[in-house]
Protein backbone atom coordinates (compact mmCIF):
# COMPACT_ATOMS: atom_id res chain seq x y z
CA UNK A 1 0.00 0.00 0.00
CA UNK A 2 1.24 3.64 -0.67
CA UNK A 3 0.26 6.69 0.92
CA UNK A 4 0.83 9.99 -0.76
CA UNK A 5 0.40 13.58 0.90
CA UNK A 6 0.87 17.09 0.10
CA UNK A 7 3.67 18.84 1.78
CA UNK A 8 6.18 17.85 4.53
CA UNK A 9 4.85 17.88 7.83
CA UNK A 10 5.01 21.36 9.36
CA UNK A 11 7.25 20.95 12.07
CA UNK A 12 9.78 20.00 9.07
CA UNK A 13 9.40 23.27 7.28
CA UNK A 14 12.10 25.42 7.36
CA UNK A 15 12.87 29.23 5.30
CA UNK A 16 9.57 30.28 3.38
CA UNK A 17 7.46 27.55 4.37
CA UNK A 18 7.81 27.89 8.15
CA UNK A 19 7.49 31.55 7.86
CA UNK A 20 4.12 30.95 5.85
CA UNK A 21 3.00 28.18 8.40
CA UNK A 22 3.75 30.53 10.97
CA UNK A 23 1.89 33.51 9.05
CA UNK A 24 -1.37 31.61 8.10
CA UNK A 25 -1.48 30.20 11.86
CA UNK A 26 -1.65 33.92 12.97
CA UNK A 27 -3.42 35.57 11.16
CA UNK A 28 -6.44 32.85 10.56
CA UNK A 29 -6.07 31.13 14.44
CA UNK A 30 -5.59 27.56 12.91
CA UNK A 31 -3.08 25.39 11.04
CA UNK A 32 -3.04 25.61 6.78
CA UNK A 33 -3.87 22.56 5.25
CA UNK A 34 -0.54 21.52 2.84
CA UNK A 35 -3.22 22.72 -0.24
CA UNK A 36 -3.51 25.90 1.53
CA UNK A 37 0.92 26.45 1.29
CA UNK A 38 0.52 25.29 -2.24
CA UNK A 39 -2.22 27.91 -3.11
CA UNK A 40 0.06 30.38 -1.55
CA UNK A 41 3.31 29.55 -3.28
CA UNK A 42 1.14 29.40 -6.46
CA UNK A 43 0.15 32.97 -5.97
CA UNK A 44 3.30 34.29 -5.27
CA UNK A 45 4.47 32.72 -8.45
CA UNK A 46 1.75 35.09 -9.98
CA UNK A 47 2.42 37.72 -8.05
CA UNK A 48 6.31 37.79 -9.11
CA UNK A 49 5.40 37.14 -12.62
CA UNK A 50 2.74 40.32 -12.79
CA UNK A 51 5.62 42.84 -11.38
CA UNK A 52 8.39 41.45 -13.91
CA UNK A 53 5.70 41.62 -17.03
CA UNK A 54 4.71 45.35 -15.57
CA UNK A 55 6.17 47.20 -18.05
CA UNK A 56 4.12 45.81 -20.91
CA UNK A 57 0.93 45.32 -18.70
CA UNK A 58 1.55 49.43 -18.39
CA UNK A 59 2.26 50.25 -21.59
CA UNK A 60 -0.27 47.73 -23.81
CA UNK A 61 -4.14 48.81 -23.70
CA UNK A 62 -5.12 45.38 -25.29
CA UNK A 63 -5.95 43.06 -22.92
CA UNK A 64 -4.48 40.02 -24.39
CA UNK A 65 -1.11 41.32 -24.53
CA UNK A 66 -1.04 41.63 -20.92
CA UNK A 67 -2.52 38.71 -20.03
CA UNK A 68 0.22 37.04 -22.72
CA UNK A 69 3.08 39.01 -21.12
CA UNK A 70 2.02 37.71 -17.53
CA UNK A 71 2.02 34.25 -18.96
CA UNK A 72 5.15 34.50 -20.94
CA UNK A 73 6.96 35.62 -17.42
CA UNK A 74 5.31 32.64 -15.41
CA UNK A 75 6.92 30.41 -18.09
CA UNK A 76 10.12 32.01 -17.79
CA UNK A 77 10.31 31.56 -13.99
CA UNK A 78 12.97 28.78 -13.82
CA UNK A 79 13.51 29.18 -10.00
CA UNK A 80 11.32 30.12 -7.08
CA UNK A 81 11.84 30.05 -3.20
CA UNK A 82 9.46 27.31 -2.77
CA UNK A 83 7.34 27.06 0.62
CA UNK A 84 5.89 23.66 0.58
CA UNK A 85 9.91 21.80 0.73
CA UNK A 86 12.48 21.30 3.72
CA UNK A 87 14.06 24.90 3.33
CA UNK A 88 14.06 26.95 0.91
CA UNK A 89 13.42 24.73 -2.66
CA UNK A 90 14.38 25.63 -6.50
CA UNK A 91 11.08 25.24 -8.19
CA UNK A 92 10.21 25.38 -12.44
CA UNK A 93 6.75 26.31 -13.33
CA UNK A 94 6.42 22.59 -14.04
CA UNK A 95 6.87 22.24 -10.31
CA UNK A 96 10.06 19.96 -10.39
CA UNK A 97 11.79 20.80 -7.13
CA UNK A 98 15.66 19.91 -6.18
CA UNK A 99 13.45 18.32 -2.86
CA UNK A 100 10.58 15.96 -2.87
CA UNK A 101 7.94 17.31 -0.50
CA UNK A 102 6.04 14.30 -1.35
CA UNK A 103 6.46 10.63 0.27
CA UNK A 104 8.00 8.03 -0.94
CA UNK A 105 7.17 4.06 -1.30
Amino acid sequence: MRVTFAGLPFEKMRGVGAKTYETYKAKFGKEPTSYALYAAEGTRVIIDAIKRSAPVIEKTKDVTEKREAVRKAIAATKSFEGSTASGASTRTVTSTTTRCPVSRP
